[in-house]
């Protein structure tokens, strides 16, 4: 039962995002403001900074930071250069945010806690600014249930890259390209693939036809079924035109035993058809007059999209479908703030079972087995996972 730490607070934390009225039904919202949420949001928060914050080593990731964070010299070591930011092959925005973490305090404890704690200080302001009161903390249930642990645990570059792409929606929303651009440059100094963003300045703010998106998923979806390969030899096929590392990390990826197979059909499809109808139903009417809105629903319809249509390749899943989950998180709370009382009802339903059942299957794993780090082992971890692999 490794995951049954996962459950309860992933819980706790939906049953908190139910509003508190003595004299109104649970799914009636008609509010602007109750200090009773903002205390229990403020909760959520510091809970989820402590558990993620002091968590052990989790997962597999961990792996290459605790000793790239053990290796790297503080900025007043005598043998730290500027060369050190060429012999890195990571982002040199990464680099100099760790490099300045160890000037502070040379602890990986201090590091994570620190990165947990900036990345959820911008997820707080993202919830706040983009969605309304009655429905922040259902956010957070989304985070936690949804792929938002995966991305703690193992992404630890391109979640800061996300985070900065976040803010920059603002300007697609402005028309400012420039200002879009040079925070898709931000997020390349944390993460390369922070390129892929750049592309949807021209085209994610639009209304899409609902017959298109529609069409899009049944194609999707014959493509999954039909186990249709198509993916892996063009990709191979154009790694040959590609500068070296770039083409390389294609062929080593596609190639791999791991990262190279296809996703197998099972209770994840099962759910991501069921979550497209609900946000495909729901969503029409939720979005009209909220462009934001509108901009994290078409980014929910690509996260299901990668879903299907790269389901050959698992490291499109696991590597860049995630990149695109944030749409979900929030426009699955701001449709359920927006819907009629059987529609909240049908949500607090569907995502509270959803949310149990892929927390207790995603995290049954000697992986995340979870301990607070001071009581944890990195070498004992660490042949643990090379069992596993």
């Amino acid at each position: 039962m490794y995951s049954l730490i996962y459950v309860v607070i992933f819980f706790i934390i939906f049953i908190l995002s139910i509003p508190l009225f003595p004299k109104k039904s649970i799914v009636n919202f008609s509010y602007t403001y109750d200090f009773s949420e903002y205390l229990k949001e403020f909760l959520v928060f510091l809970v989820l900074l402590f558990f993620l914050g002091f968590r052990g080593y989790v997962a597999t990731d961990y792996v290459n930071y605790y000793p790239f964070f053990q290796d790297i010299p503080s900025l007043f070591d005598s043998d730290f250069s500027l060369d050190y930011f060429n012999t890195n092959g990571w982002e040199k925005g990464y680099l100099l945010y760790a490099l300045i973490c160890k000037t502070i305090c040379p602890s990986f404890i201090f590091f994570q806690f620190i990165s947990v704690l900036i990345d959820f200080l911008f997820i707080r302001y993202f919830i706040r600014l983009y969605l309304p009161n009655n429905s922040r903390i259902f956010a957070y249930a989304m985070f936690f249930s949804f792929y938002g642990l995966g991305i703690e645990f193992n992404l630890y570059r391109n979640v800061k890259a996300l985070l900065i792409f976040l803010y920059s929606l603002r300007f697609i929303l402005s028309k400012q390209f420039w200002k879009f651009s040079f925070c898709i440059f931000l997020a390349c100094l944390f993460h390369k693939s922070s390129i892929i963003f750049l592309p949807f300045y021209f085209f994610i703010g639009k209304q899409w036809k609902r017959k298109t998106v529609f069409s899009l998923w049944i194609i999707g979806n014959l493509i999954c079924i039909l186990r249709i390969s198509y993916l892996k030899n063009f990709g191979l096929f154009v790694s040959d035109f590609l500068p070296g590392l770039y083409g390389d990390l294609i062929k080593l990826y596609f190639n791999s035993e791991k990262y190279g197979a296809a996703y197998s059909l099972g209770f994840g499809w099962i759910e991501r058809q069921l979550s497209f109808f609900l946000v495909f139903y729901y969503g029409k009417n939720a979005i009209e007059r909220n462009s934001m809105a509108n901009i994290f629903l078409n980014f929910t319809y690509i996260y299901f999209f990668i879903w299907l249509y790269c389901s050959e390749l698992s490291i499109f899943i696991e590597r860049i479908a995630l990149l695109f989950v944030f749409g979900f998180w929030f426009i699955v709370p701001y449709i359920y703030s927006k819907i009629s009382r059987k529609g909240k009802l049908c949500f607090l339903v569907y995502f509270l079972i959803m949310g149990i059942i892929k927390t207790y299957i995603g995290l049954n794993q000697e992986l995340f087995n979870y301990k607070l780090i001071i009581f944890d082992d990195f070498e004992k971890r660490k042949i643990l996972l090379k069992k596993i692999e």
